[in-house]
């Protein structure tokens, strides 16, 4: 509850959903921006304050059985108490959170959000749409200046969190998260350039239903996140990738079109 965001996205397909919905002709220009080292930046007492200000101001969400203090107090034991050992040594962490706590996780979440809620409650000209997930905000802007002018906003409202922008490519696509975004507003699967290709391999040791889940799992993405006249060409890279990973072809094509025709009998008409 304490991360709960109308901006905050569950995952590409609530991204996509949003997204599609949200499309306005005044509002042609996407752009994706990113904290910079989020976990090692973001100021942890900032973000146990923004906690504690929600907890007073929503007193159900604390158990009768612990106190707004203690949790505070837990809290801060919580990262103050942070050490690592590096060449036979070790350190007390004193800035940003422990890589790999969970509570590192929520308490950034906690304040990027509000960050990114202040931006747009404040923000003279704010863009039409805006979401994010994690590290990572998209939003629907006029222009590359709107865009410019909406960053500048955000980044003078912290000092512990830096964003960067990332505008369209030269042939007008965007990608956010594993989505790319066309200037047409179709969309396609999104690989870094550093994208292997390489997945569990049919020979190894992983059990049969694993290996297969790969195929399913890869299908089923094909199918909800690329637009129509990109899915074919999309589910051939993904026939050619597996079949470098050593899968049958026979085996392939069975589960594949196994995955469509389920997904196509299950998924309701947009």
């Amino acid at each position: 509850p304490l991360t709960a965001s109308n901006i905050r996205l569950k995952n590409s397909e609530d991204f996509l959903e949003r997204f599609s919905a949200d499309i306005d002709e005044q509002y042609p220009y996407y752009c994706s921006l990113d904290v910079k080292s989020l976990y090692t930046s973001c100021d942890m007492q900032k973000a146990v304050d923004t906690v504690m200000d929600k907890l007073t101001k929503n007193p159900e969400l604390v158990s009768e059985e612990i106190t707004p203090e203690a949790i505070k107090s837990l809290l801060i034991f919580s990262l103050d108490n942070s050490y690592f050992e590096f060449n036979h040594k070790f350190f007390r962490q004193i800035s940003g959170g422990p890589m790999g706590s969970p509570l590192t996780v929520a308490l950034a979440e906690v304040r990027v959000s509000d960050i990114e809620a202040t931006a747009i409650r404040t923000s003279p000209d704010p863009p039409k749409s805006y979401y994010h997930f994690v590290d990572d905000g998209f939003g629907h802007f006029r222009n590359s200046d709107h865009a410019n002018s909406f960053l500048m906003h955000l980044n003078s409202l912290a000092t512990d969190l830096e964003y960067s922008i990332e505008h369209p490519r030269p042939d007008g696509s965007i990608p956010f998260l594993d989505i790319n975004i066309h200037p047409d507003n179709s969309t396609s699967i999104y690989r870094k350039p550093t994208h292997t290709n390489l997945y569990t391999h049919y020979s190894s040791a992983a059990t049969s239903s694993s290996k297969e889940s790969v195929v399913r799992t890869l299908t089923r993405r094909a199918f909800k996140l690329c637009s129509s006249e990109h899915l074919d060409n999309e589910l051939h890279h993904l026939e050619a990738t597996f079949l470098s990973n050593g899968y049958p072809l026979q085996k392939i094509r069975h589960l594949m079109q196994k995955t469509l025709d389920h997904l196509r009998t299950t998924t309701r008409p947009s």
